[in-house]
Protein backbone atom coordinates (compact mmCIF):
# COMPACT_ATOMS: atom_id res chain seq x y z
CA UNK A 1 0.00 0.00 0.00
CA UNK A 2 1.33 3.39 -0.93
CA UNK A 3 1.05 5.89 1.88
CA UNK A 4 -0.06 9.24 0.50
CA UNK A 5 -2.14 12.13 1.74
CA UNK A 6 -5.35 10.72 0.22
CA UNK A 7 -4.94 7.31 1.86
CA UNK A 8 -4.13 8.87 5.22
CA UNK A 9 -7.05 11.28 5.00
CA UNK A 10 -9.52 8.42 4.73
CA UNK A 11 -8.38 6.52 7.81
CA UNK A 12 -10.58 6.48 10.86
CA UNK A 13 -9.25 8.84 13.52
CA UNK A 14 -9.01 6.73 16.66
CA UNK A 15 -6.29 6.22 19.23
CA UNK A 16 -4.15 3.18 18.36
CA UNK A 17 -1.54 3.50 21.10
CA UNK A 18 -1.08 0.31 23.10
CA UNK A 19 1.11 2.01 25.72
CA UNK A 20 0.89 5.79 26.12
CA UNK A 21 4.26 6.15 27.86
CA UNK A 22 6.08 4.17 25.18
CA UNK A 23 4.32 6.12 22.45
CA UNK A 24 5.32 9.43 24.03
CA UNK A 25 8.97 8.53 24.48
CA UNK A 26 9.39 6.81 21.10
CA UNK A 27 7.72 9.53 19.06
CA UNK A 28 9.67 12.23 20.95
CA UNK A 29 12.94 10.38 20.36
CA UNK A 30 12.27 9.90 16.65
CA UNK A 31 10.99 13.43 16.15
CA UNK A 32 14.00 14.99 17.95
CA UNK A 33 16.54 13.39 15.61
CA UNK A 34 14.53 14.08 12.43
CA UNK A 35 15.76 16.84 10.08
CA UNK A 36 13.48 19.86 9.71
CA UNK A 37 12.85 19.15 6.01
CA UNK A 38 11.60 15.64 6.83
CA UNK A 39 9.41 17.01 9.64
CA UNK A 40 7.80 19.39 7.17
CA UNK A 41 7.26 16.51 4.75
CA UNK A 42 5.50 14.44 7.43
CA UNK A 43 3.30 17.34 8.49
CA UNK A 44 2.34 18.17 4.92
CA UNK A 45 1.54 14.51 4.21
CA UNK A 46 -0.96 14.38 7.06
CA UNK A 47 -2.05 17.97 6.40
CA UNK A 48 -1.58 19.09 9.98
CA UNK A 49 0.64 21.34 12.06
CA UNK A 50 3.19 20.92 14.83
CA UNK A 51 0.39 20.99 17.41
CA UNK A 52 -0.72 17.49 16.40
CA UNK A 53 2.73 16.00 17.01
CA UNK A 54 3.07 17.87 20.30
CA UNK A 55 -0.33 16.53 21.37
CA UNK A 56 1.15 13.03 20.94
CA UNK A 57 4.05 14.14 23.16
CA UNK A 58 1.63 15.35 25.87
CA UNK A 59 -1.12 12.72 25.81
CA UNK A 60 0.37 9.57 24.28
CA UNK A 61 -2.62 9.19 22.00
CA UNK A 62 -1.81 8.67 18.35
CA UNK A 63 -3.98 8.11 15.29
CA UNK A 64 -3.31 5.69 12.42
CA UNK A 65 -2.75 8.71 10.18
CA UNK A 66 0.12 10.02 12.33
CA UNK A 67 1.60 6.56 13.01
CA UNK A 68 1.77 5.61 9.33
CA UNK A 69 3.06 9.01 8.22
CA UNK A 70 5.82 8.91 10.83
CA UNK A 71 6.65 5.27 10.16
CA UNK A 72 6.90 5.62 6.39
CA UNK A 73 8.82 8.91 6.42
CA UNK A 74 11.18 8.05 9.29
CA UNK A 75 11.71 4.33 8.54
CA UNK A 76 10.14 3.19 11.81
CA UNK A 77 8.01 0.19 12.66
CA UNK A 78 4.46 1.43 13.39
CA UNK A 79 4.05 -1.31 16.02
CA UNK A 80 7.11 0.07 17.80
CA UNK A 81 5.68 3.59 17.80
CA UNK A 82 2.41 2.46 19.39
CA UNK A 83 4.12 0.31 22.02
CA UNK A 84 2.98 -3.03 20.58
CA UNK A 85 6.55 -4.14 19.79
CA UNK A 86 9.72 -3.51 21.77
CA UNK A 87 12.15 -3.38 18.85
CA UNK A 88 12.14 -0.99 15.93
CA UNK A 89 12.67 -3.30 12.97
CA UNK A 90 12.21 -0.50 10.45
CA UNK A 91 9.55 0.09 7.86
CA UNK A 92 8.58 -2.19 4.98
CA UNK A 93 6.03 -1.53 2.22
CA UNK A 94 3.60 -4.11 3.62
CA UNK A 95 3.53 -2.50 7.08
CA UNK A 96 0.49 -0.25 6.54
CA UNK A 97 -1.78 -3.17 5.65
CA UNK A 98 -0.44 -5.32 8.48
CA UNK A 99 -0.75 -2.48 10.97
CA UNK A 100 -4.28 -1.54 9.96
CA UNK A 101 -5.39 -5.18 10.01
CA UNK A 102 -3.81 -5.81 13.42
CA UNK A 103 -5.49 -2.71 14.85
CA UNK A 104 -8.84 -3.56 13.25
CA UNK A 105 -8.90 -0.49 11.04
CA UNK A 106 -9.90 -1.79 7.65
CA UNK A 107 -12.68 0.51 6.62
CA UNK A 108 -12.49 3.90 5.03
CA UNK A 109 -15.01 6.58 5.69
CA UNK A 110 -17.97 5.73 3.51
CA UNK A 111 -17.50 1.97 3.98
CA UNK A 112 -14.99 1.22 1.19
CA UNK A 113 -12.32 -1.32 2.05
CA UNK A 114 -8.69 -0.28 2.00
CA UNK A 115 -6.68 -1.62 -0.94
CA UNK A 116 -5.02 -4.88 0.04
CA UNK A 117 -6.99 -5.27 3.24
CA UNK A 118 -9.51 -7.57 1.58
CA UNK A 119 -6.78 -10.00 0.49
CA UNK A 120 -5.27 -10.03 3.99
CA UNK A 121 -8.66 -10.59 5.62
CA UNK A 122 -9.45 -13.44 3.21
CA UNK A 123 -6.08 -15.07 3.92
CA UNK A 124 -6.70 -14.78 7.66
CA UNK A 125 -10.14 -16.38 7.34
CA UNK A 126 -8.68 -19.22 5.29
CA UNK A 127 -5.89 -19.75 7.82
CA UNK A 128 -8.31 -20.01 10.71
CA UNK A 129 -10.97 -21.99 8.85
CA UNK A 130 -9.47 -25.42 9.32
CA UNK A 131 -6.05 -25.37 10.95
CA UNK A 132 -3.80 -28.14 9.68
CA UNK A 133 -5.88 -28.98 6.64
CA UNK A 134 -4.82 -28.22 3.11
CA UNK A 135 -8.41 -27.33 2.26
CA UNK A 136 -8.11 -24.02 4.11
CA UNK A 137 -5.52 -22.82 1.61
CA UNK A 138 -6.92 -24.50 -1.51
CA UNK A 139 -8.12 -21.28 -3.14
CA UNK A 140 -5.11 -19.12 -2.30
CA UNK A 141 -2.49 -18.12 -4.85
CA UNK A 142 1.20 -17.49 -4.33
CA UNK A 143 0.68 -13.82 -3.45
CA UNK A 144 -1.82 -14.68 -0.75
CA UNK A 145 0.56 -17.29 0.73
CA UNK A 146 3.38 -14.74 0.84
CA UNK A 147 1.08 -12.10 2.35
CA UNK A 148 -0.10 -14.56 4.99
CA UNK A 149 3.48 -15.50 5.88
CA UNK A 150 4.51 -11.83 6.11
CA UNK A 151 1.56 -11.06 8.36
CA UNK A 152 2.49 -13.96 10.62
CA UNK A 153 6.12 -12.82 10.71
CA UNK A 154 5.12 -9.33 11.83
CA UNK A 155 2.61 -10.62 14.40
CA UNK A 156 5.37 -12.85 15.82
CA UNK A 157 7.14 -9.69 16.98
CA UNK A 158 4.51 -9.25 19.70
CA UNK A 159 2.59 -12.52 19.99
CA UNK A 160 3.83 -15.78 21.51
CA UNK A 161 1.14 -17.73 19.64
CA UNK A 162 2.28 -16.26 16.32
CA UNK A 163 5.91 -17.10 17.18
CA UNK A 164 4.95 -20.71 17.80
CA UNK A 165 3.07 -20.90 14.49
CA UNK A 166 6.04 -19.35 12.67
CA UNK A 167 8.46 -21.88 14.25
CA UNK A 168 6.20 -24.73 13.15
CA UNK A 169 6.21 -23.43 9.60
CA UNK A 170 10.00 -22.99 9.68
CA UNK A 171 10.38 -26.59 10.92
CA UNK A 172 8.39 -27.85 7.95
CA UNK A 173 10.14 -25.65 5.41
CA UNK A 174 13.69 -26.17 6.61
CA UNK A 175 13.73 -29.80 7.66
CA UNK A 176 16.50 -32.00 6.23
Amino acid sequence: MIINAETLKNLKQINVSADKEKTISRVKQLWAKTPVSTKKQVLSTVKTGDATIYRVFRTGTITPRIVLALASSLNANPFYLTGDADEDTGYTPDMPELFLEAKGIGERRGGKRLKGYAIQADAEKAASAAPGSGEAFAGLGEDEYVLQLRALFHRAAFSANAKARLRAIADVLFQD
